[in-house]
């Protein structure tokens, strides 16, 4: 699987994942040739991190990048950031998560967590010890409060009863380490005396009153994260929020807790994203339909804060928000995109979460959640282009576009596959997005083929078309496109049998082909997994050895010349010496243009099913060498060469309009042109035109 690590157009990766492990690549298609290809250690070997996503687990691996760290997600893993500082410094890290998100709080009254103490030990770092207490009948049919996957998880106590402990007054009396309440804050007085008339409020530290310095000891409000089980009513615990002393030590403790949402026992976010300041996840296995946002501000290099009210309990602005999205029916969330509004996609349909005030920030209580359309999506990493979505339908056939559509003024999802549904029937798998020098959204579907989704909205054009790759039992398995100066790198990994054995190679697309001039040929590339030779002119070359064993194609100093076979050490030798030598494998055969059935009418109305012949055929060329034309089984060698051309080379690129008359016979009910390039010579039709008569009977 490939996932782009992009910090700037030229700082930009694509991580190789495989089982438990992630490699890096950069620069796909050249750039300083010191840092192209694989990225190496200071010892020359690959740099390989180690991960712990298992090959199976890959298809749903989420991710979402801030600067330089990028998020993953998996359902069956805590999440994980992977960090770089370097071109050849990587780490990989858990998500440590503070202040929540918790589940909704305990709702059995019987049943109370008491604390041993409210900070563990500060000169050892021992932790706390939770225990569970209550009467037999109150555990009775309720599932176990602490189990073994509870470790790594949080808890968080709440104080409610306050009776017998003083609130603040000014003027009152107070004795030294005596402790107060105010605004549901607790203080210890560091001195005792009478108070002043400020009264505390500080969260922090230690303020005066005017008179009595009060150090602040927490909010209503302890959190914990669990470090050891040792029973389904005893866990050991570090503590991240103080303890509120009067729920600490035995026969005190609290009805009021709350397990956190995260754990090994109740799942793990699979998505996540980035919206207004916030890292906002979602859908675990407990709950599916749930999202989280962190804090305003609230990621980095070192924790995700998810904070859900003050320390005394109120709800500010900038608090994390948890929402459960309210459908007739569970649909678990598959994604969540940034886009405006916030999207949330589900199995059952499409929401969006906003402000209830138009123009507002989303806080915890201004957020609404509104199901937009109800295609449903499926498991598939969605891609956002400008401000619409694109997503793979529920059951992986379809691609889908989510905006807004302004004569409905509202949110509508259109099927993107109406006129080419048979591209799709194998189910899609992946989908990565190229805005440059072409706007395609390419797609890798379950049988291991490339397709391309040209997007040229402002143009009203939207064109599916396949890429075949080359090669023998050949599958591409993940694409992923990262951007570089002037066009984007589209990675693919490939799979293919080479000399027998099953391969899998990162492979990157070439540039689009511009030539300044119509001599300027020898820097095409038009052959799968190629690789490029540029020194003094000879016959023998090395260096393929991941193409050993096969008939390669070879375009040398801008002409073609005959198949090789590479040797199982590399190796190969060309037929005429050349200095400029591309070898790959040839896709020719695999890249013909056929159009769809050419329906002209005549005078008597619709011509289809009545038959029809073509006479004389106009083709728009472009930097093009060598190519075919004519219909599928009969074809025709485009020409071409000048006669003012010198003889013993290969002829100039050529752009222009060139006409050419039909096969001999061309005449069928269905009219279909083919064009086919030759080898590995450069081709590209722009438009064609076809004089055709149609008779009526």
């Amino acid at each position: 699987m490939l996932i782009p690590f992009i910090f700037s157009t030229d700082q930009a990766y694509a991580l190789e994942f495989g089982h438990k492990y992630f490699r890096v690549f950069r620069d796909g298609r050249g750039g300083d040739p010191d840092k192209s290809g694989q990225v190496k250690t200071g010892a020359g070997a690959a740099l390989e991190i180690e991960t712990q996503y298992e090959a199976g687990q890959l298809d749903v691996l989420y991710w979402t990048q801030s600067a330089d760290i990028l998020y993953l997600f998996h359902p069956k893993h805590r999440p994980r950031k992977i960090k770089r500082t370097g071109d050849a410094e990587w780490s990989i890290e858990e998500l440590v998560f503070e202040g929540g998100p918790f589940l909704p709080e305990n709702e059995n009254e019987g049943i109370v967590i008491e604390a041993s103490a409210a900070t563990g030990s500060t000169e050892t770092n021992d932790p706390i010890t939770l225990t569970a207490k209550g009467t037999e009948e109150a555990f009775s049919g309720q599932e176990d409060v602490f189990t073994p996957k509870n470790v790594g998880g949080l808890f968080k106590l709440r104080a409610t009863d306050l009776s017998g402990i003083d609130t603040w007054n000014n003027a009152g009396g107070y004795a030294t380490d005596e402790r107060v309440v105010n605004e549901s804050l607790f203080y210890r007085a560091v001195v005792g005396g009478t108070a002043g008339n400020r009264a505390p409020v500080h969260e922090e530290g230690t303020r005066s009153d005017g008179v009595i310095k009060w150090a602040f000891e927490s909010g209503i409000f302890g959190v914990v994260r669990i470090t050891e089980y040792i029973d389904s009513k005893t866990v050991k615990a570090d503590v991240l929020e103080r303890i509120p002393f009067p729920i600490v030590g035995a026969d005190k403790g609290t009805a009021q807790w709350s397990e956190g949402a995260w754990s090994g026992r109740r799942g793990w976010p699979a998505v996540g994203s980035f919206h207004e300041e916030r890292l906002w996840t979602g859908r675990t296995d407990h709950e599916p339909q749930t999202v989280w946002s962190t804090v305003v501000g609230g990621f980095g290099p070192d924790k995700e804060l998810f904070n859900g009210s003050e320390k005394n309990g109120d709800i500010l602005a900038d608090n994390a928000i948890t929402r459960t999205l309210a459908d007739d029916q569970v649909n678990a969330v598959q994604a969540i995109l940034s886009a405006d509004p916030l999207r949330v996609l589900t199995e059952g349909g499409e929401w969006i979460l906003q402000a209830s005030s138009l123009g507002e920030a989303l806080t915890p209580e201004n957020v609404t959640a509104v199901k937009a359309t109800s295609a449903g999506v499926a498991q598939v990493r969605p891609v956002k282009i400008d401000q619409a979505v694109y997503f793979v339908q529920r059951a992986e056939r379809k691609l889908y576009e989510m905006a807004f559509n302004i004569q409905a003024d509202g949110f509508r999802s259109p099927d993107m596959n109406a006129l080419a549904s048979h591209l799709t029937e194998a189910g899609l798998r992946r989908l990565a997005y190229q805005r440059q020098p072409w706007s395609i959204l390419w797609a890798v579907d379950k049988d291991g083929l490339l397709l391309g989704f040209t997007l040229q909205r402002e143009q009203e054009v939207t064109a599916w078309h396949r890429h075949p790759i080359a090669g023998t039992e050949t599958k591409v398995l993940s694409v992923a496109v990262t951007p570089e100066p002037g066009q984007d790198d589209v990675w693919l990994i490939v799979e293919r049998r080479v000399n027998g054995l099953i391969k899998r190679y990162v492979e990157v697309l070439d540039g689009q082909f511009r030539p300044k001039t119509p001599d300027e040929k020898a820097g095409a590339v038009f052959l799968d997994s190629a690789i490029l030779y540029d020194d003094p002119p000879t016959t023998s070359f090395t260096g393929a050895g991941h193409l050993a064993g096969e008939t390669v194609g070879v375009w040398a100093d801008g002409a073609l010349q005959p198949d090789v076979t590479v040797a199982n050490d590399g190796s190969f030798t060309i037929a005429r010496a050349a200095a400029k030598v591309v070898v790959g494998l040839d896709y020719a055969p695999l890249s013909a243009i056929e159009t769809l059935p050419l329906e002209p009418g005549n005078q008597s109305g619709p011509s289809m099913g009545l038959p029809k012949a073509g006479h004389r055929i106009g083709i728009r060329f472009v930097d093009t060498l060598l190519a075919r034309y004519g219909r599928p089984g009969e074809m025709l060698e485009a020409q071409f060469r000048k006669t003012s051309d010198p003889l013993g080379s290969s002829a100039p690129l050529f752009t222009g309009l060139k006409s050419y008359g039909a096969p001999q016979g061309f005449t069928d009910e269905d009219l279909i042109v083919r064009f086919e390039p030759v080898g590995a010579a450069p081709m590209t039709v722009a438009s064609y035109a076809m004089q055709i008569t149609s008779n009526a009977g």
